[in-house]
């Protein structure tokens, strides 16, 4: 996916939902967008783990029908990290909680 500043955007559907409780509501939302934070990292592959991400919600569902989007149609709600086992996600969340 891509907006007028970037082309690496990754549409990705998530298990269980993401529910933010301020500013939207209970609304569960299955599908977001991420994308790499760090210049120097793609998602197309990913070569090295864990990858920081910034995590987008879908404001426009015209988004997820597309492959180009405008910065109105999304709104930024998080930074994460992708791992490749969930044994060292679950790991880094001990590690850290």
């Amino acid at each position: 996916m891509r907006d007028p500043s970037r082309d690496d955007y990754m549409l990705i559907s998530v298990e269980p939902p993401f529910r933010q409780q301020h500013g939207i509501g209970y609304i569960d939302q299955y599908k977001l967008i991420i994308a790499s934070r760090f210049k120097s990292t793609s998602l197309y592959p990913i070569v090295s783990w864990p990858c920081h991400v910034f995590v987008f919600r879908i404001l426009n569902e015209e988004v997820t029908k597309q492959m180009e989007f405008r910065p109105e149609d999304v709104r930024l709600i998080a930074w994460g990290m992708l791992f490749q086992r969930l044994n060292e996600a679950e790991s880094h969340y001990r590690k850290f909680s």
